[in-house]
């Protein structure tokens, strides 16, 4: 009975060789593709390793038991029986050690392929968790611009505020500047005016004495 290994979806190796049963029932060829299309989600690696069993097992199964020659036949044609049996036995010997060279160079290369698929998983988790630091990054700068450009805001908003009140209070200023003119003006005025009298109360006083002289 298989074990459950779960792949990247979840998948066991029963389901996988359910797959491939299938496939090799409807007389299709029996690839990692089909079978992962014919599952609808799991890991290349798992697919890939649970084939590779399958074919193994299928090239490792016992052959046919070489049959008892029929009752009936005499000694002599069972004689050439096994004879016949053992030369058409020996004709596949080249068949088989190809096949057994082929399953060789086929495991080499499955070995291969699954070192070169788990570094491409490898790299696309660590390429997909870059990414994730970068839009997390993004995310972060974004706030913080957003925050950059309330202040900012805030500051023109306080900038315009103050311009205001400086605008107001040079006007205060100007106009007391002015009041401060006029007072001054009218203090001058009011100034002379009293010494143009104490000049005048000066003259009318200096002028009985004259003539009494």
């Amino acid at each position: 009975m298989s074990t459950r290994k779960p792949g990247r979806q979840g998948l066991s190796d029963d389901q996988i060789r359910r797959a491939i049963n299938e496939l090799h029932d409807n007389e299709q060829q029996v690839t990692p593709t089909k079978v992962r299309e014919l599952l609808g989600t799991g890991s290349f690696t798992t697919i890939i390793r649970v084939i590779a069993d399958w074919q193994r097992e299928m090239v490792s199964s016992p052959g046919v038991e070489i049959p008892d020659p029929p009752k009936c036949v005499a000694s002599l044609f069972a004689q050439l029986w096994n004879q016949a049996w053992e030369a058409a036995h020996s004709t596949f010997d080249d068949e088989r050690r190809r096949l057994a060279e082929d399953h060789t160079a086929f495991a080499k290369q499955r070995q291969e392929m699954l070192s070169e698929i788990e570094r491409l998983e490898s790299g696309t988790a660590e390429l997909s968790g870059r990414y994730q630091e970068s839009e997390a990054r993004l995310s972060r700068l974004h706030r913080e611009l957003v925050d950059r450009d309330r202040a900012m805001a805030n500051l023109k908003g306080q900038f315009e505020s103050l311009k205001g009140e400086l605008m107001m209070a040079n006007q205060e200023r100007q106009h007391a500047a002015n009041q401060l003119t006029s007072w001054i003006e009218r203090a001058s005025r009011a100034e002379a005016k009293i010494l143009e009298q104490d000049h005048s109360s000066d003259r009318d006083a200096s002028a009985p004495s004259h003539e009494t002289s």
